[in-house]
C-alpha cells in the first residue's frame, strides 16, 4: 500500500514537471553543450512555432558544407544584426543568441515586456536578423573532435592543433583558417601565427573563407545600422576602431549604456588595435555602430562552462531589442511627422510613448476602443489626446480604426476624400474591397464600364452573343460594357477585342467623357499643355476638358499616355457632377434598369 502511495505520489510530481515544462515551452536548451545539429533542429521549429514572425535561410556553406544559417525575427527591414560563434570554442555565443530569438518571439506572442522593451510594438515594425554559428566547422570539430570529419583530413587537423586530439582549445575554422582574423580593416598588422593553426592565422587575403564572405554578403545585402558578434570570455566590451570624430558622440553613448547594462568592462580605444575582426570591419566600412562583447569570466584556451549561462543571460537579455530600438532611430533619424486632424479608434490596449520611438516608451497604456483625436502622424505612429495629455502611440494596420473614413486607406487629409466619400454615397463607385479604396490603383477598362454605366443611368443591355471576344457573356463586367458599347461610350482596341485588364490611361478618359458630354472647344488653342498638341489625336477632347476645368495638369503637362487612378476619376466625376450636372443627364434617363455589378 506504502509502495502504491509512492509510486502514485511520484507519477503526480512527475505530471507537474512535465507541465510546467510544457507551459515554458523552451525549444532552446541551455543546459548543455549546444551543438550545430541541434541549432540547425531549433531553427526549424522556432520558425514552425512562430510563423508569422520567424524566418529563416542558408546565407552559404562552410568549407565542409554546413549550413551557415540567418535568422529574422520580425515583420519589418532588417536594422540589427547579431552573430556569434565565429570561434569555435566560443559556442556559449550561439546559445545567447538561440536564447535571444525564441525569448523575443515569446514576448511578441504573449504581448510581454523584455526588461522594459515591448517586443511587439518593434518587431511589427522591424526586424533583428541573427547569424548564431558563423563557424559550424569549428564548433563541430572543437566540440566532437576527428569523428565529425573525413579521415583524409584528419592529419592536417591534427597538425594544426600541435598534434594533440583534443581540440578543447580550437578556436579556427576546419581549414585553420582564424575567423575573426579575415576581415580587410588593418589587415597589413603584424600576426604571431604564419601558417594553418587551431588559433590567429588571418589566412593568405582577406575574405578567404567561405564562412566570412558569406557573413560580408550578407551584411551588405541587409546594412544593418548596429551589428554585434558575441564572442567569449571576459566580460568586457570592444566598440571602438579608428571611429570617426563625427560618430565618436554617437558611438561612446551607446557602447556606456551597454556597458551599464551588461556590466562589462568598456575597453578604450587603442593607437594602434590589432584589428581584422568583423566589427572592425564593420565600423570601418559602414561608420555606423558595432560591438564585441566578451561573455563570461575569463576561462583560457578552452569553452566556457554552461553553467555561467544564466549569469550571461541575465546581463544580455535586454541587449537586443534594445539596439534595434537604437537602430530604428539610426534608420530615421529626422521623422517627416505631419499634422493629422482626425479621429482614431484604438482597437486594443497599446504603450503610450512620449515621442515616435521605441526608446520612449511609458508605463501607461491607453485602453482599447477608446476613439480620440490624433493631432500628427508619423508611419504607423500617431499622437494623440489621452486622459494623460498628449502620447505617442503605436497602432499598426489591426489596432486601429478611423471612424470619419469611408475608406481606411483614404485620409481626411487625403486631396480625393470628398470626392470619394461622394462617390461611394452616390453608388457610383466602391472600394477594391469592403474596407480599401484603392486610391492610386490604376483603373481598367472594365471598372470604368461599369462605372460610366452606373452614373449615367443607363438602361442595362444583354444582348445574347457578346460584342467582344474576350468579354464572354459569363464575364462579372458583361452587361455594363454591352451597355457602353451600345451607347458609344467606350468600344473595343479593336472590332472583336474589347481590351479586358488594360489601364485606362489620361487620354482615353478625356475622348470618353467628350464623347459623353457632346461638347465641343469654343477655341482653338494651339497647345493646351506642353504635352497636347494640334496632332494628337485626342487634341480636341483635351482641349475641351481643360475649358471646362476638368483636367489642369501638372506643371504645364497633361501626361496623356500615364495611367488614371480611381482617386483621380473620383475627383474628375465629383467636379462635373458638382459643375456640370446635366452631364449626367445621358439619355435623359432618370433609374437604371439593373443593378450593374460592383467595379
Amino acid at each position: 500500500m506504502r509502495i502504491l502511495y509512492l509510486s502514485s505520489l511520484l507519477f503526480t510530481i512527475s505530471i507537474f514537471l512535465f507541465s510546467q515544462k510544457s507551459e515554458a515551452s523552451t525549444i532552446v536548451d541551455t543546459t548543455n553543450t549546444y551543438s550545430y545539429e541541434e541549432m540547425v533542429a531549433d531553427i526549424k521549429l522556432l520558425q514552425k512555432t512562430y510563423p508569422d514572425l520567424i524566418q529563416y535561410e542558408s546565407i552559404g556553406k562552410s568549407e565542409f558544407n554546413r549550413d551557415i544559417m540567418a535568422i529574422k525575427v520580425g515583420k519589418g527591414e532588417e536594422t540589427t544584426l547579431i552573430n556569434g560563434s565565429h570561434h569555435a570554442r566560443e559556442w556559449l555565443s550561439t546559445m545567447i543568441v538561440m536564447e535571444m530569438i525564441e525569448s523575443y518571439a515569446k514576448a511578441y506572442n504573449s504581448n510581454s515586456l523584455v526588461g522594459s522593451y515591448y517586443a511587439k510594438d518593434m518587431l511589427d515594425e522591424i526586424s533583428i536578423s541573427f547569424v548564431p554559428m558563423v563557424n559550424p566547422d569549428g564548433v563541430t570539430l572543437q566540440q566532437r573532435g576527428l569523428e565529425a570529419f573525413p579521415k583524409s583530413h584528419h592529419a592536417k587537423l591534427l597538425a594544426m592543433n600541435g598534434g594533440k586530439r583534443d581540440f578543447t582549445r580550437w578556436k579556427a575554422n576546419a581549414m585553420g583558417i582564424d575567423l575573426n582574423r579575415q576581415y580587410p580593416a588593418n589587415w597589413n598588422s603584424p600576426t604571431e601565427e604564419k601558417k594553418p593553426s587551431y588559433m590567429g592565422y588571418k589566412g593568405i587575403r582577406p575574405f578567404q573563407a567561405k564562412e566570412v564572405i558569406a557573413l560580408r554578403d550578407f551584411t551588405f545585402k541587409i546594412k544593418p545600422k548596429i551589428s554585434v558578434a558575441y564572442h567569449t570570455s571576459g566580460r568586457v566590451l570592444y566598440w571602438h576602431f579608428h571611429n570617426k570624430k563625427i560618430n565618436y558622440a554617437r558611438d561612446f553613448r551607446l557602447a556606456d549604456q551597454f556597458s551599464k547594462t551588461t556590466g562589462y568592462r568598456l575597453m578604450k580605444p587603442e593607437t594602434n588595435p590589432t584589428g581584422k575582426g568583423y566589427t572592425d570591419w564593420f565600423i570601418q566600412q559602414f561608420g555606423l555602430p558595432g560591438f564585441t562583447p566578451e561573455l563570461s569570466y575569463s576561462v583560457g584556451e578552452r569553452h566556457v562552462p554552461v553553467a555561467v549561462f544564466p549569469e550571461e543571460w541575465n546581463r544580455n537579455k535586454t541587449i537586443g531589442l534594445w539596439l534595434l530600438a537604437e537602430s530604428y532611430d539610426l534608420k530615421y533619424p529626422t521623422k517627416n511627422i505631419k499634422p493629422f486632424q482626425e479621429s482614431v479608434t484604438v482597437a486594443e490596449n497599446v504603450y503610450a510613448y512620449s515621442k515616435p520611438s521605441f526608446l520612449g516608451r511609458k508605463n501607461e497604456k491607453v485602453n482599447a476602443t477608446q476613439t480620440t483625436q490624433a493631432f500628427e502622424n508619423y508611419g504607423n505612429w500617431y499622437h494623440i489626446e489621452t486622459a494623460l495629455g498628449k502620447r505617442w502611440v503605436y497602432l499598426p494596420y489591426e489596432l486601429k480604426t478611423f471612424p470619419e473614413r469611408t475608406f481606411l486607406d483614404v485620409a481626411k487629409s487625403q486631396w480625393a476624400f470628398t470626392s470619394i466619400k461622394n462617390m461611394k454615397d452616390l453608388g457610383w463607385m466602391n472600394g477594391i474591397s469592403a474596407t480599401h479604396f484603392g486610391v492610386n490603383n490604376g483603373l481598367t477598362r472594365e471598372q470604368l464600364a461599369v462605372i460610366l454605366v452606373r452614373a449615367l443611368k443607363l438602361p442595362i443591355q444583354i444582348p445574347e452573343q457578346p460584342s467582344f471576344d474576350d468579354i464572354p457573356t459569363t464575364h462579372w463586367a458583361y452587361s455594363a460594357i454591352e451597355t457602353a458599347k451600345a451607347n458609344q461610350l467606350m468600344n473595343g482596341v479593336n472590332p472583336t477585342t474589347f481590351g479586358k485588364g488594360r489601364t485606362v490611361t489620361r487620354e482615353q478618359i478625356a475622348a470618353i467623357l467628350a464623347r459623353i458630354s457632346k461638347k465641343t472647344p469654343t477655341t482653338n488653342e494651339a497647345n493646351p499643355f506642353n504635352d497636347v498638341d494640334a496632332t494628337h489625336w485626342a487634341y480636341q477632347e483635351i482641349l475641351l476638358m481643360k475649358e471646362l476645368g476638368i483636367f489642369k495638369g501638372v506643371n504645364g503637362a497633361f501626361n496623356p499616355g500615364e495611367k488614371l487612378t480611381r482617386g483621380q476619376l473620383a475627383g474628375v466625376l465629383d467636379t462635373l457632377n458638382r459643375d456640370y450636372p446635366e452631364f449626367f443627364v445621358y439619355l435623359n434617363n432618370e433609374e437604371a434598369e439593373e443593378e450593374v455589378p460592383a467595379p
